[in-house]
């Protein structure tokens, strides 16, 4: 059961037409509290079944459609407000307000309140077109459009035809001129955020928020102009030639005049595609674990380059643009066989730009010829060298442990020796 003064209260907000106001509604029941509207195209959705629990005496009398009907008075009115910058035509619209018989009036504002009546409509009904009917402005889309001044306080007034009920509405407006300055716009994100040196055009996607038509791209010193301007992103074309040489540029976008401006800047990279010109060990042992592997160079970038093994992403470090340093695992070097070392330059989800592959290679101890696997010739270096006829283990670059290995060998000949 409710207590007492809850249903005391509740019984007050009836009485005194306090009720509160159904969803959707914009509170826009009074002049007052009209709507600013500061876009264009705009669309709202309101209810209006509970404003008349707010008569506002300003409210001005009205006759359009039917004059034979003598409804001067109009019922359920909510109140929208804008002040153009420029000059224009003004076309408002409630189709889409099922069940709702609308009427539109547009004032001039004199002061606070309403002052000459431009324009007022409500569809009139018939056989054809029964109520409840919407209203527009101008009457029909081959009409002229009410002309606007820059500068002139408006009023728009939607309301129920008569002492018909309230309920949802729809308001479409539409305004050629401008409403309200052009924000300052804001860039949050591009994409992508690089590109390789000499890609063909690219078509780079600016997200962000306040992008209005006329902006333009800045692109380091390059104005170019967005081939696309969808709500929040904006789509320009970068040519060819911007993208011939290594770079980082500032994109921003710029709003026109009046108020617009510039955004804050994101860096779009160029970035080279790197070269491995040597590699330090080129060879590794089968079980000599983790190795660090030099490599000499050029286009290394701090930052957005990568190295993969066989694949595999590894820690690169790069110790300038032609030095950098390959972190190779323990598990690497647990299979015979050779691993192809790739360097890649990336930046902002930009296309891949990578050197050309180098051989690593993962050998036994007991091949001498770095050809991967183990034959006849390598017995025959090995036993050479157990013989004391070789010092060296031929046609193998200098690898990983080579010297122990060799070191090794040599002792096992001299055991062998001494125990003769």
């Amino acid at each position: 059961m409710r207590p007492l003064a809850a249903i005391v209260a509740l019984l007050a907000a009836v009485l005194l037409g306090s009720l509160p106001e159904p969803a959707g509604s914009l509170g826009n029941d009074l002049i007052a509290n009209a709507v600013v509207v500061s876009t264009s195209p705009a669309v709202f959705d309101f209810d209006t079944s509970n404003y008349n629990a707010q008569p506002d005496p300003n409210d001005p009398e009205v006759e359009c459609g039917s004059a034979s009907a003598g409804l001067k008075q109009q019922s359920h009115t909510a109140w929208f407000t804008f002040t153009p910058i420029t000059p224009g035509s003004f076309r408002a619209s409630t189709a889409g307000s099922d069940g709702v018989d609308t009427v539109l009036a547009l004032w001039t504002a004199s002061g606070n309140n309403v002052g000459t009546l431009i324009y007022c409509n409500e569809v009139v009904a018939s056989t054809a077109n029964p109520r409840p009917t919407h209203a527009q402005i101008p009457a029909a889309d081959s009409h002229e459009p009410p002309a606007l001044v820059a500068g002139q306080k408006y009023y728009l007034e939607v309301m129920s035809y008569g002492a018909t009920p309230g309920g949802p509405v729809r308001l479409s407006v539409d305004y050629s001129g401008l409403l309200a300055e052009h924000p300052v716009p804001i860039v949050t994100s591009i994409g992508p955020g690089g590109a390789p040196v000499g890609a063909s055009t690219t078509s780079l996607a600016i997200a962000g928020s306040g992008f209005v038509a006329g902006a333009k791209v800045q692109f380091g010193a390059t104005e170019l102009t967005p081939s696309a301007i969808a709500g929040d992103e904006l789509t320009v074309n970068l040519p060819a030639n911007l993208l011939a040489a290594e770079a980082n540029f500032e994109v921003t976008v710029t709003n026109p005049a009046p108020g617009g401006g510039v955004s804050g800047a994101l860096t779009f990279v160029i970035y080279p595609a790197p070269s491995v010109v040597a590699m330090e060990p080129q060879n590794v042992l089968l079980g000599s674990g983790a190795v660090t592997v030099f490599l000499v160079g050029a286009g290394f970038r701090d930052g957005i380059s990568s190295a993969m093994l066989a694949g595999q992403l590894r820690a690169l470090t790069v110790t300038s643009s032609t030095t950098a340093e390959v972190a190779i695992l323990a598990s690497d070097s647990l299979v015979a066989g050779q691993l192809s070392l790739v360097v890649t330059n990336q930046a902002g989800g930009g296309e891949p730009a990578a050197s050309a592959p180098r051989p690593l290679l993962v050998r036994s101890p007991f091949d001498t010829n770095c050809s991967g696997d183990i034959g006849a010739s390598d017995a025959h270096h090995l036993l050479r060298v157990m013989a004391g006829l070789s010092q060296v283990l031929p046609g193998c670059p200098l690898g990983i442990a080579e010297d122990a290995l060799l070191a090794a060998v040599l002792e096992i000949r001299r055991t062998v020796a001494g125990l003769e």
